[in-house]
């Protein structure tokens, strides 16, 4: 298999792979040296986590976002793999202000947690969101 029909197979399919196969999915990312489109795939990837953690998805958001911020937390991943500015910033906010109110469950509160710790890869936070 050529890595045009690679690359095409992990760009169609990128939120399922992570979901089946996170280390393949980190491995790519982490191994093909075409930023350009790793940087497409992990976009897309945050996209879908915002979409699901907006549609109170949770499970799902989770699993996605919790194999991201291990990959990115330890190293695996090349540094240019970073949220646009505001990029989570509402889902991330969204999920605070529940876990803040009390009526986040366990679930939400772990999300929270991870992201906090992580947060220099995962929050680009600016001064007009507060």
């Amino acid at each position: 298999m050529r890595f045009q029909e690679l690359d095409s197979i992990v760009t169609q399919n990128a939120t399922s792979i992570l979901t089946v196969s996170p280390t393949f999915l980190v491995s790519y990312l982490s191994s093909r040296k075409d930023e350009s489109r790793c940087s497409a795939i992990w976009h897309a990837l945050l996209s879908d986590f915002a979409a699901l953690s907006q549609s109170h998805q949770l499970a799902n958001a989770s699993q996605q976002i919790g194999t991201l911020l291990t990959a990115a937390s330890s190293g695996r991943l090349p540094a240019y793999l970073s949220p646009r500015e505001g990029e989570l910033d509402e889902s991330i906010a969204n999920l605070l202000e529940k876990v803040v109110s009390g009526s986040a469950g366990a679930e939400e509160e772990s999300l929270v947690q991870s992201v906090l710790r992580s947060s220099g890869e995962f929050i680009c936070l600016t001064i007009e969101t507060f």
